[in-house]
């Protein structure tokens, strides 16, 4: 039997269907350490004021969350779906092959829902949290959002996109510089986002964010 190829270097997080952060790894939180405690990714993307310095193509992280959003939304079903007008993202494989599911860093068993059941200190989950935060939570993170910020009620209003599992993520660390990610998103057990962040190619990107560890 031939061995399986080892998995690049990545961050993970599971998020709930409002994108709420439910658990993550220890290099996800430095990763996104300059965005402070991160307790719902769709908030600190649009309301965080060091949003638009972090997140090198801001507007297309936007547009990745937003699609999310609309995703889980009541009515809808998660799962991105080839048709008219799809994107080359849009498809259920990741450039011909398979797309990743997001796994807890370092080999953590996970839970009956796939959330990691690990106790160490840098992998950790949030008290009170619950696979799946859709229905009222996500109305209110969609209504908060649209109050509070106009490029989510434009996005909102006007934007009928389908999530794509694949996308880029690139940033800029205040630690480590800009760094070139890919973020691979699934929906899993119909309860929640597993999100895998990870080098988008070359040497650089894969030393950068090993640098993670030592900080």
């Amino acid at each position: 039997m031939c061995p399986e190829p080892p998995r690049p270097l990545a961050a993970s997080a599971s998020l709930s269907s409002a994108l709420d952060v439910l658990w993550t790894d220890r290099r996800w939180r430095l990763l996104h350490a300059p965005l402070g405690e991160v307790t719902n990714l769709a908030r600190a993307v649009f309301l965080h004021p060091d949003a638009s310095w972090f997140f090198l193509d801001h507007q297309q992280v936007q547009l990745a969350v937003v699609a999310q959003l609309r995703a889980a939304a009541p009515g809808s079903a998660p799962g991105p779906r080839a048709g008219p007008g799809a994107g080359a993202g849009d498809a259920v494989t990741c450039a011909g092959r398979a797309c990743p599911e997001a796994e807890p860093a370092g080999g953590a068993a996970a839970g009956p829902r796939g959330v990691s059941t690990a106790t160490r200190r840098t992998d950790r989950a949030r008290p009170g949290g619950a696979p799946g935060g859709g229905g009222e939570r996500g109305r209110l993170v969609v209504e908060e959002l649209r109050a509070l910020s106009p490029p989510f009620r434009r996005l909102w209003s006007g934007l009928r996109t389908r999530y794509r599992p694949r996308t880029s993520y690139a940033v800029h660390h205040p630690d480590l510089g800009p760094v070139a990610l890919e973020r691979f998103v699934s929906w899993t057990a119909g309860t929640h986002w597993h999100e895998r962040v990870q080098p988008a190619g070359g040497d650089r990107a894969a030393e950068v964010l090993s640098l993670l560890d030592l900080l």
